[in-house]
């Protein structure tokens, strides 16, 4: 004959129960949240809005256009190779060399 199960054992299943369902319920709640706000993924040569983009619309017409001077020679970075891979996020390591410009007097 199969011996009762005690009040005790009875309580640490339902506990038990409740916090697997409570984990279930969080870890579907968080896929769910991370599925609908996932950014959109960037593709080669498509226009996208930044600050730049923001800032050049403020400009009043008429406003300079900003000179650049090529100084990657005399740097010593004009022997600087792009090494092309495939893209997987958006992530800064992910997305090679950048730009910088300033405007130094």
């Amino acid at each position: 004959m199969n011996a009762p199960i005690s009040p005790r054992r009875r309580r640490v299943r339902r506990t038990l129960a409740i916090l697997g369902f409570l984990a279930l319920v969080a870890v579907a709640s968080g896929l769910f949240v991370q599925w609908r706000h996932r950014p959109n993924a960037y593709r080669p040569g498509e226009r996208s809005e930044d600050i730049t983009s923001g800032l050049a619309r403020a400009l009043p017409p008429g406003a300079p256009e900003p000179r650049l001077t090529n100084v990657a020679v005399a740097a010593g970075l004009a022997s600087f190779r792009n090494f092309v891979g495939t893209r997987t996020s958006q992530i800064p390591e992910d997305m090679g060399p950048g730009l910088a410009w300033g405007d130094f007097d």
